[in-house]
């Protein structure tokens, strides 16, 4: 099983050379054997549209040979990185080009890609909004900011958040 959270993700970015091990596995290795039971389930569930994580490659791969119009659905920032930004983990992504175009092209693809993320030519989502991000933030095409992604309601399950503590007068920052 790969490792999506929790303190287990919290010790694993610790470490530099384990880190890029597990993106490697996640955005490369893992895709082909994923690839025939995400077709399978579109088979049978006969979607009109798919909506998929743009890191979770086998979707989009799976979703393009089914014939199925797909839509990226962006659970980080990372869609909206700056030209130029560089640090340890992207140059890691980058460093994974030619495994991605390889893994991509041998199902007949030829996707666009920012940073990790597969970017849909029909739709992408980000659930931010363009005055949080700024005016000169870099959006690409078919991209729509659609602001905070809330629960219609209280599910029941909510722990406990001090809440009055992010109004102390100093600045937020917000982590993703």
């Amino acid at each position: 099983a790969h490792i999506t959270g929790g303190e287990a993700l919290a010790r694993l970015v610790l470490d530099p050379e384990a880190l890029r091990l597990w993106i490697r596995g996640l955005l490369i290795e893992a895709v082909p054997d994923q690839v025939d039971p995400v077709r399978a389930a579109i088979r049978f569930f006969r979607p009109n549209v798919v909506a998929a994580d743009g890191m979770l490659y086998q979707g989009v791969i799976a979703a393009s040979l089914e014939g199925i119009p797909w839509a990226g659905v962006s659970t980080a920032l990372t869609l909206l990185e700056p030209p130029g930004l560089d640090f340890a983990l992207i140059r890691d992504v980058r460093s994974l080009a030619a495994e991605r175009t390889a893994l991509f092209s041998r199902y007949g693809l030829k996707p666009s890609f920012r940073t990790c993320e597969c970017l849909s030519p029909l739709l992408n989502v980000i659930f931010t909004t363009p005055d949080f991000v700024g005016s000169d933030a870099s959006v690409p095409p078919a991209t729509h900011l659609v602001g905070p992604s809330t629960p219609l309601g209280e599910r029941g399950d909510e722990p406990p958040f001090p809440w009055y503590r992010l109004d102390d007068g100093r600045p937020l920052v917000y982590v993703s």
